[in-house]
């Protein structure tokens, strides 16, 4: 009888102790497995973020930069000659209403034009400087680089980049800086038999404090990033990273606030068409760890044009220049200079969809202050734009060098906006004869009248 009992109610409770026992294991197990694998970890697992990748993974909330996109080649929406004194055209860049080219040699004159009336032509001399291979114009809210960068048989030692002033480009003398550069790793500058062996640039885009050069490689087909400082004086370019471009880089453009850089380029001796590369979804200075697609340009339509120049003002239409190819004298024969309107909307739409709401905006300098359409999330007046001036938390930046009227009424009128003017460098009036309802900040260097009347201390930070 004692047996029977031991053996009824001990077994038992063996057995809850037994599985007790398991379930303390595998829990200790789990836990074990979670601190190795995940304790203190990011658990945003990294793909291809791109919805317009072929390899698109739609948990991935960290992008790879490993996107995989299908051939693209596109055509033209409009295209129209320009004027045969810019037959060089080598860089491009819209300001003042108006797109401004420049030819790569000797010539110190900057043509402006309309895409409507390309024939006629505005001209403004950059009297003082000199023209040994302009390859490239850049432009922020106060400054026009121009790039004397070209380099075609790597033995120049006098490579430059010109910083000038704009508001001194309608004025009697130029105010400019100059921006002396050589690569860290060029070592020997002696004059090779033929041209594409490295340290030739024909493309730089302005990010931050720093200049960011791109080379065109003839031999390799590939381009370097180097990053000199954005400022007068004697710099080493360090090299950054480079990328694969297989063809030759002679472009850039690119929009900060959206992490946007694109590349324009083509193939010697023209075995394909010109293309253009979006990199886009990137960190820092790190342009090709993001998104990298190739866009092809139509065969028929490109070939075989030199296409050198690429810019954008919205984001979404593009325009690029060729420039002449061929014969000229005594007759002519071959490709002429153009400028091409390209869309790139279906390409970059669902990217500028995702990105958050800008919290800054700046006059492009020119057109009316109070329309929307003249601010941009860009300093060089490229990029977004706003539908009005309702949205809250945004500072509407006025920077460019100048004296600006507003003619009619005008109201910030988002919660936590406010207007600034001026960037504490150089000076920018306002003047309205007309109630400006909008929290302000005014930089120094800077004034702000209303009414004829100063904005008081207390209204400014």
């Amino acid at each position: 009888m004692d047996g029977y009992v031991i053996k009824k109610y001990l077994l038992p409770a063996a057995w809850l102790i037994m599985l007790s026992g398991l379930a303390a294991l595998v829990l200790l197990m789990t836990a074990f497995f979670y601190y190795v694998n995940y304790y203190e970890r990011d658990l945003n697992l990294p793909g291809c973020t791109d919805t317009a990748a072929l390899n698109f993974d739609s948990s991935a909330v960290v992008n790879s930069g490993n996107c995989v996109y299908p051939r693209t080649v596109i055509s033209h929406t409009r295209r129209a000659r320009m004027v045969s004194r810019a037959y060089e055209s080598s860089g491009l860049l819209y300001w003042q209403h108006k797109f401004w080219t420049q030819n790569d040699h000797a010539d110190l004159n900057l043509y402006g034009f309309t895409f409507e009336e390309p024939l006629s032509v505005e001209t403004v001399k950059l009297n003082g400087l000199q023209n040994i291979d302009w390859e490239e114009i850049v432009q922020d809210d106060n400054f026009l680089y121009v790039g004397d960068i070209g380099n075609n048989y790597g033995n120049r030692t006098n490579l430059l980049i010109y910083k000038i002033e704009k508001r001194s480009l309608q004025e009697e003398f130029l105010r400019y800086q100059v921006i002396r550069f050589r690569y860290e790793d060029q070592f020997y500058f002696g004059r090779r038999s033929r041209p594409g062996f490295g340290f030739d640039s024909e493309a730089f885009i302005l990010k931050g404090e720093y200049i960011y050069l791109f080379t065109k490689e003839m031999h390799t087909l590939k381009t370097s990033v180097y990053r000199i400082p954005n400022q007068a004086g004697n710099h080493v370019a360090r090299r950054v990273n480079g990328f694969n471009s297989k063809g030759m880089i002679t472009g850039a453009m690119y929009l900060q606030e959206e992490r946007l850089l694109a590349l324009v380029g083509y193939n010697f001796p023209f075995i394909s068409a010109p293309f253009i590369w979006l990199h886009y979804d990137f960190e820092g200075d790190d342009f090709f760890g993001g998104n990298n697609r190739r866009i092809g340009l139509n065969y028929f339509q490109f070939m075989p044009l030199q296409i050198e120049a690429i810019t954008t003002i919205d984001g979404h239409s593009w325009y690029l220049t060729n420039e002449q190819a061929g014969l000229r004298r005594p007759f002519r024969f071959g490709s002429v200079q153009m400028i091409h309107e390209i869309n790139l909307n279906p390409f970059l739409e669902a990217y500028f969809a995702g990105l958050p709401e800008p919290d800054k905006y700046y006059f492009r300098g020119f057109g009316e202050l109070t329309d929307p359409a003249n601010w941009f999330t860009n300093p060089n007046g490229s990029g977004r734009s706003p539908a009005d001036f309702s949205a809250q938390g945004v500072s509407w930046h006025l920077t460019a060098e100048g004296e600006y009227q507003i003619n009619q009424p005008w109201h910030i009128s988002g919660e936590g906006s406010r207007l600034v003017i001026g960037n504490g460098e150089q000076p920018v009036k306002l003047t309205s004869r007309y109630p400006i309802k909008a929290q302000f900040k005014v930089k120094s260097a800077s004034e702000l009248l209303i009414n004829h009347i100063g904005v008081p201390s207390s209204a400014n930070e």
